[in-house]
């Protein structure tokens, strides 16, 4: 019995685990789409000619500087492009694997339930005998 309870443990500790992983990368997918919307907003101020701080005080040209935030921006849409498809896979096969979870353990809880009327009605005989 003691196993088996382990062996439950673990596997509420692996959905949980499972769980957290798609939060930290639905987490960082919307880290990336800030600093996406930063980068777009710094290139819109660059373009338009508004002058900030760090433009102030830069020693790259304009257009290097509108370069390298092009740059920077093309390579973040390709990442959240990619964490977007990691989300929706993982999410698909873990609403599966929860499902299949879920009827895997009402099955073995309902077999456990039989069990335990079985020997209770089992017992509850050998009570009626020593009484007769």
């Amino acid at each position: 019995m003691h196993d088996w309870l382990i062996e439950e443990e673990l596997d509420v500790e692996a959905i949980i685990e499972s769980i957290a992983s798609l939060n930290f990368l639905a987490e960082t997918k919307e880290k990336m789409t800030q600093k996406k919307n930063s980068i777009v907003n710094n290139l819109n101020d660059l373009n338009a000619g508004k002058k900030t701080i760090k433009n102030i005080f830069s020693i790259k040209s304009k257009k290097s500087e509108t370069t390298e935030l092009e740059t920077q921006k093309t390579t973040l849409e390709g990442q959240i492009n990619f964490l977007e498809n990691i989300l929706k896979i993982s999410t698909f096969n873990m609403e599966k694997n929860i499902i299949a979870f879920k009827e895997e353990k009402l099955a073995d809880y309902y077999q456990s339930l039989k069990l335990c009327a079985e020997i209770q009605r089992y017992n509850g005989r050998n009570v009626l005998y020593i009484f007769m």
